[in-house]
């Protein structure tokens, strides 16, 4: 993965400039005209680089190769906006989603642009004189404090979260991490919330979490390992999983609160439409797989009622369109960096685990320091430091770094490490 980052960085030192023959094609045809969803290449850069990250890559067109792509750059001084191309190595591929070259046979992303398609049925633009709180939030951009709060005034919250089965392989990590000594500064334990698939699930160590107090939400039944049958999942697929999920939870969990509300779709593979219109029905409350791309302020939570405040990065493209009552507990992508002062941008990750680039104590605890102080000084949106348990297992050192971190985060008096549904 280094080595295809690598290629990507010198790509960019021999990127072509694409702006003047970009700017001189006419404007979007429509489909009656021949131009289908397979082709950007008839828009104008202007509209090609509206609200979209200099470093995020795109294809122009699925025709090809899939060794092409382009990002937003602002040359000189005077800002022009310009395209600048890279091309893959022979025999890779660039992969949208994760935003590196790749071997061709691993890539599955060669017949997608970057956007989901357009909706006649979308979901509006945020409208604050009809999104009113505590039933609806949205902002133009998704980084303003609900409530139009000042940073001062907002506690930074961190929320720890684990997907995948609660076993005896695991629950002593759990132990550990939430050992019942590390409150919260109103004197509250802290807690966290855990994803839970169905397979190798421990029901009685399910209902042990559940009565300390933390949060338990739905990962799926199955966790099937073909992350196609998620995005193209019907609503029967969705209904089984995660309502199945559900009541198996509370069925052998023994819990009979109504306290199960939020969904994580393995893999971060959104159902699109499909799975929230299900959600809604089944009266989720919430879901917490969209990624928001990295961006110097962070998203906060925001409701689907109205348009999404970012774009659809990763989860295949297939974020929902239409309007849902639902809350997305929105996964912001971490900065992986691991000397921001210096370091050229690399594309962010979601998963802590998921941050290939730290192999040390040291830089796992840079990591959190600097996410979580990216988070403090801009817009205090929560910060979440999702895991897989078997990632912090294998590692004693790590698994002492997050100890340290929180140890160290508690010894303020305003960060609190908080559940979702908190």
């Amino acid at each position: 993965m280094q080595r295809m980052l690598r290629v990507i960085s010198f790509g960019l030192l021999a990127s072509v400039c694409l702006g003047s023959s970009v700017q001189e094609r006419p404007r979007r045809q429509t489909a009656a005209e021949g131009e289908g969803n397979n082709d950007l290449r008839s828009l104008t850069i202007e509209e090609l680089c509206k609200n979209r990250q200099p470093d995020e890559f795109f294809r122009l067109t699925t025709e090809g190769d899939c060794r092409d792509v382009v990002r937003c750059d602002r040359a000189g001084l005077t800002g022009k906006i310009r395209l600048a191309g890279v091309r893959c190595p022979n025999g890779l591929a660039f992969d949208v989603l994760r935003q590196t070259c790749d071997w061709k046979a691993k890539v599955s992303t060669c017949d997608q642009l970057e956007t989901v398609d357009q909706d006649p049925n979308a979901a509006p633009k945020c409208d604050t004189s009809q999104c009113i709180l505590p039933d609806c939030f949205c902002s133009a951009d998704g980084t303003q404090i609900p409530g139009g709060l000042e940073p001062s005034q907002v506690p930074q919250m961190v929320t720890i979260t684990f997907s995948g089965a609660i076993n005896v392989d695991n629950i002593d990590l759990f132990d550990e991490v939430f050992n019942g000594n590390r409150q919260n500064p109103n004197g509250c334990q802290i807690k966290g919330t855990f994803f839970v698939s169905h397979k190798y699930t421990n029901y009685s160590a399910v209902q042990e979490l559940h009565r300390k107090g933390h949060e338990m939400a739905v990962f799926s039944v199955t966790n099937d390992g073909d992350e196609n049958y998620w995005t193209g999942g019907s609503y029967e697929d969705w209904l089984a999983e995660m309502a199945g999920a559900r009541l198996i939870i509370e069925r052998f969990a023994n819990i009979t609160d109504n306290s199960i509300i939020g969904v994580r779709a393995p893999y971060l593979r959104i159902g699109g439409n499909t799975q929230f219109e299900m959600m809604a029905d089944q009266l989720f409350v919430y879901d917490a797989t969209i990624t928001a791309p990295l961006s110097r302020v962070p998203i906060w939570p925001y409701t689907l009622y109205f348009r999404m405040p970012h774009k659809c990065a990763g989860n295949a493209n297939n974020c929902p369109s239409r309007s849902h009552p639902v809350w997305e507990m929105v996964m912001n992508e971490l900065d992986r960096r691991d000397d921001p002062t210096f370091d050229e941008k690399l594309p962010g990750c979601h998963f802590v685990d998921s941050c290939t680039n730290i192999q040390s104590a040291d830089q796992f605890g840079r990591l959190l320091r600097h996410n979580l102080n990216r988070h403090l000084n801009t817009n205090r949106a929560p910060l979440g430091l999702h895991f897989h348990a078997s990632w912090l297992k294998q590692s004693k050192e790590f698994k002492r770094e997050l100890g340290k971190f929180i140890d160290e985060m508690l010894d303020r008096n305003d960060v609190y490490f908080v559940t979702m549904l908190q």
